[in-house]
């Protein structure tokens, strides 16, 4: 009896266990997938005016079939917060600066910052000043994204859960200052100019140029100077950094892009054929949003911003397009003359008032932090919040950190939804241009292709002018120039192309045009991959999607083909070199200089490489500001071949030890300081060394940095090739490398011949929700350079057979 009551009472425990068990997991389950969206049925919305249908594809893209153009921008609000919901609200609260609210203390210096640079006070202004258009795009996106959160009210994604809070409502500036946010991320000179001051103050002007990019004279330009003249027409610093680099995995990065467009001679089809692929951080969820509306008058497919109701790059029935960055540098530092005794600084011997703003940010189980915000005429001071102290030279005069304000040409009013709503109906090349005449911020480079055979090139946005004597790449005093901007470049004289004589246009981040009037950048990209872009586009007579589609993935480096035979030749003139450094030489020269991820070569120039560069300046600068430098990766990576050549630099003399280093010794002690980490990490047998076992990429949640929620919100590790300098990038950063952490956040084919379609991949999927099918179902298809078809076709859409949502008035 006691034996029968024992097995009862085990029986009973391990029933209980297995059933609260059950229960934990049906429980998990639901958190999970409560917010999944629906996507066939019926749903009533409010706010819409008519029956509007979303069919979703095989890979979760919506194609959004309205009546009117209104109900197709309320249903992209929908669809847009069905998927992407927490990412639009994580991404308002970083341009807003109200991280802390819902994260805590972690994100303070972040907050800190975004409330100095002010975004949600530019996105303000904004609301006042656009169009009428843009105002109802606006209000109709916001009452799509709104239905949608009143809809889930319970039924949140599982981060909402996680943080504990609930989404608030979407307004209309929310989408403004997303549009802000991606000028303000691509705004290149806020991490390279004040870090090259503080070279200038520990060496001095003549010896710091020497850590200066500079553009090569013959090296590409996108518009060749023979192409005519209607062708071409002219203090928490720290912690702030490591927190951005904590939430967003931002190491380092030179947000590149490639694109070009062939006319229909060189196309197999005897129609354009247009390419795109922006580069940008690696994240997870994708930034974009591949999603198609069709309502009268309006038929437009490709990638959205979450959050931004409008097509960026894309195509409607009759043009295709693509943007790649400009590399503007349009941001301006100056040194201000600063009492805060009084609240006043200086102009031309004249003391001004601060304007001075009282701020405060509230804080996830804490007290609110008081924030104090000063602004002169150039614009806010941001010493105080600069997210890389190293960059920051000490005090001369006011205190102990100098006062610096910066002018930026993204603070002025513009439009870019209205420039992008035009952009999507645009039917020619006139009509194209006209768009882009209200987009401002961030500049890009657009190219262009229709149905008609036409392609061209146009440079978009605000180039500044400057008053004599005002630096571009460096810190300007503050009290010299009452204007130190006069305007901005009439739009009619930004540079354009169109029907070039050669038949086709590239662009990779480089240079634009020789001899323009006003200072464009600096910054440009190194000429690698522009040059091997023209090489491939000059290997063949005529091109189709799936040659695009390889040329995509091309992973040559010409820019290593320079470094290694620097490499080679230091290895040959060590006339004592061990046995192992032979056969490093040896493979080096006969290596084709691709970084494919099975490539032992590959992984021994690149590790190789990054101690190159830490040999070469590190010992020049010191540890914070060697990473200060190679943040934007494409600083160091242009410099270095030009001191490569250069035989009276003294860079390369290692100032630390007591001999006269030469590039030779340094290039040699690169080499043995690669072969022994890759020894130790992959082992002593090169063959054993792999590219692809050392860059890798993981597309990172901002809640995937801790274990366990790693494991359900990352995507990765996935072996990836290439690196900085090839067409299919695979960017890493010099100071944490080798994971791969900029690359293409999503590739675009077009072919005008067939422009009710294009091609199409992201990095990982459409839904932001970890659960979903199209969580990463891209992911394998994007690795191997595949692509999925993107129908914009209304009748083949409503016969495929797709999970149909249709949207009702609410009755």
């Amino acid at each position: 009896m006691e034996r029968t009551q024992k097995y009862l009472l085990i029986y009973g425990l391990i029933g209980s266990v297995i059933a609260i068990l059950i229960i934990a997991v049906l429980l998990l389950s639901w958190l999970m997938t409560k917010s999944l969206p629906e996507t066939d049925g019926t749903a009533s919305l409010s706010g819409i005016s008519a029956t509007t249908d979303v069919y979703r594809d095989p890979v979760g893209i919506p194609h959004i079939l309205a009546q009117t153009e209104y109900d197709a921008y309320v249903a992209l609000g929908y669809v847009h917060a069905q998927d992407r919901l927490w990412q639009m609200d994580l991404l308002r609260r970083y341009g807003a600066g109200r991280l802390s609210e819902v994260l805590g203390t972690e994100t303070l210096p972040i907050d800190r910052m975004m409330r100095t640079v002010g975004l949600h006070r530019i996105a303000d202004s904004l609301l006042l000043s656009v169009s009428e258009q843009t105002r109802r795009i606006l209000e109709a996106y916001s009452t799509g994204v709104n239905a949608c959160i009143v809809e889930h009210e319970g039924r949140y994604p599982v981060e909402f859960d996680l943080l504990q809070y609930d989404p608030e409502p979407w307004q209309p500036v929310h989408s403004l200052l997303l549009t802000r946010l991606m000028g303000w991320e691509l705004a290149l000179s806020w991490w390279v100019d004040l870090t090259l001051d503080r070279l200038v103050e520990r060496f001095g002007i003549d010896t710091a140029r020497a850590f200066f990019p500079t553009y090569a004279s013959d090296a590409p330009v996108i518009l060749p100077p023979n192409m005519t003249a209607a062708d071409t027409r002219p203090r928490l610093l720290e912690d702030g950094l490591a927190a951005a680099q904590r939430l967003f995995g931002a190491t380092g990065s030179a947000f590149g892009s490639n694109s070009w467009v062939v006319d229909s001679s060189h196309s197999t089809r005897g129609a354009p054929l247009l390419a795109n692929d922006p580069h940008l951080l690696h994240m997870q969820p994708s930034r974009w949003y591949v999603v198609h509306l069709n309502a009268p008058g309006l038929n437009v497919g490709g990638i959205s911003l979450p959050g931004v109701p409008a097509v960026v790059i894309g195509h409607n029935d009759r043009i295709g397009w693509g943007m790649t960055n400009i590399m503007t540098d349009d941001i301006d530092f100056f040194r201000e003359d600063v009492s805060f005794r009084d609240s006043t600084y200086v102009i031309a011997g004249e003391r001004f008032p601060l304007h001075v703003r009282t701020d405060s940010i509230f804080v996830q189980d804490s007290l609110p932090v008081a924030l104090q915000i000063y602004e002169t005429r150039n614009g806010p001071l941001i010493s105080d919040v600069y997210p890389s102290r190293a960059a920051l030279p000490a005090a001369r005069r006011f205190s102990r950190i100098q006062p610096f304000s910066f002018r930026w040409t993204g603070q002025d009013r513009s439009d870019e939804i209205l420039a992008l709503y035009r952009l999507n109906h645009a039917g020619s090349w006139p009509e194209f241009t006209q768009a882009l005449e209200r987009f401002a911020s961030p500049g890009q480079n657009f190219v262009y292709a229709d149905v008609d055979g036409t392609i061209g090139y146009m440079a978009a946005g605000r180039i500044p002018i400057r008053a004599p004597g005002v630096s571009p790449q460096l810190p300007n005093d503050g009290s010299l120039h009452a204007e130190p901007w006069t305007g901005y470049v009439a739009y009619d004289r930004l540079p354009r192309s169109v029907n070039p004589a050669g038949g086709m246009l590239a662009t990779a981040n480089n240079k634009i045009v020789e001899d323009f009037p006003w200072h464009i950048s600096t910054l440009w990209e190194s000429e690698a991959r522009i040059l091997r872009i023209r090489h491939m586009l000059q290997e063949q007579p005529r091109f189709s999607a799936e040659d695009f589609q390889l040329l995509q993935m091309d992973v040559q480096s010409v820019y290593a083909d320079t470094i290694r035979d620097a490499m080679v030749d230091a290895l040959r003139r060590w006339t004592s070199r061990p046995v192992l450094m032979t056969q490093v030489m040896n493979r080096l020269l006969r290596w084709d200089c691709r970084m494919h991820v099975s490539s032992s070569e590959a992984a021994l120039f690149n590790v190789a490489y990054t101690h190159l560069l830490r040999n070469t300046f590190e010992d020049e600068m010191d540890s914070a500001l060697y990473r200060s430098y190679v943040f934007l990766s494409n600083v160091p990576t242009r410099v270095l071949p030009r001191l490569l050549h250069d035989t009276t630099t003294i860079v390369f003399d290692d100032v630390r030890t007591p001999r006269r280093e030469t590039k030779e010794h340094i290039l040699i002690r690169s080499l043995t300081d690669a072969v022994a980490e890759l020894r130790r990490d992959l082992g002593p047998d090169i063959n054993d060394w792999k590219w692809g076992d050392l860059h890798q990429v993981v597309f990172r949640h901002p809640l995937g940095r801790i274990a366990p929620l790693d494991r359900l919100f990352n995507v990765g590790p996935i072996a990836i090739g290439g690196n900085n300098t090839t067409v299919s990038t695979g960017e890493f950063s010099f100071s944490a490398p080798y994971d791969a952490t900029v690359g293409a956040s999503m590739r675009f084919i077009i072919d005008l011949g067939s422009p009710d379609s294009s091609y199409i991949i992201l990095p990982t999927g459409q839904s932001g929700q970890p659960f979903s099918d199209h969580y990463a179902d891209q992911t394998a298809l994007w690795q191997s350079g595949a692509m999925h078809r993107l129908i914009i076709n209304a009748q083949a859409i409503r016969r495929s057979g797709w999970p149909l949502l249709r949207l009702r008035p609410e009755q």
